[in-house]
């Protein structure tokens, strides 16, 4: 059965990211923490097994379901996923806001040109959601830490 919560948000996506406005660079400042995940299948790679997609969504579950992202007002960044190694949390990074794409970029904060992780955000009838770019990953967040 399919839950009206990923209906509505995989609707938020096929209308896309671009049409929300309004958001600057101070609007993120804080620490957010995912409230829900979705993966989006119309953006699952195409031509894998449905294996493959299984293992996909499973890992991106166990990764982003209880991820914490911080963005502070000096542009360093930390962001910390469901990895037991720790090898995947991004600790060492900075962000930038382009606000005329809605893109959160984090970077490496030494070169800050490295990209590591583009974020699409939207705010949807109060709701923040965060897009993991190039993947079907979709995060409904909430700002926990001014």
């Amino acid at each position: 059965m399919i839950n009206k919560k990923y209906i509505f948000l995989s609707l938020i996506v096929l209308l896309g990211w671009v049409n929300s406005f309004g958001q600057q660079k101070e609007d993120f400042h804080g620490t957010w923490k995912v409230k829900q995940m979705i993966i989006a299948d119309e953006l699952m790679p195409k031509g894998i097994s449905e294996e493959q997609v299984a293992m996909t969504e499973s890992f991106l579950r166990m990764l982003f379901f209880k991820a914490v992202f911080t963005f502070d007002q000096g542009g360093n960044a930390r962001v910390e996923v469901q990895d037991p190694s720790k090898e995947l949390d991004m600790e060492s990074v900075s962000w930038i806001y382009d606000s005329q794409n809605k893109i959160i970029g984090i970077r490496d904060r030494e070169t800050k040109k490295s990209r590591l992780m583009d974020i699409g955000v939207k705010v949807e009838q109060g709701h923040y959601l965060f897009h993991i770019l190039e993947s079907p990953v979709i995060l409904e967040v909430e700002k926990i830490k001014p």
